[in-house]
């Protein structure tokens, strides 16, 4: 779906509604390649897990950062 988009004098472009509204997010990776730009939206982790009901965040963390801790004690040891 191409969309029409102007820019203000600052340089800020206004997404319209419907897209904002189907990305649910207000960050974006700008890629330019040339003679095309493209926006790509950025999901927060919890907007990620949160599309999975079943996944505990918190405790997914803390089991990394444990492994993370018993790779480091294995690696020095």
């Amino acid at each position: 779906m191409d969309v029409f988009v102007n820019l203000d004098e600052n340089g800020r472009m206004t997404l319209p509604s419907r897209i904002r509204e189907k990305y649910n997010t207000r960050q974006f990776i700008l890629e330019d390649r040339k003679s095309v730009v493209i926006l790509k939206p950025v999901m927060s982790m919890n907007q990620l897990f949160g599309a999975l009901p079943d996944i505990d965040i918190k405790k997914l963390k803390q089991e990394h950062i444990k492994e993370v801790a018993d790779e480091d004690t294995k690696s020095s040891g």
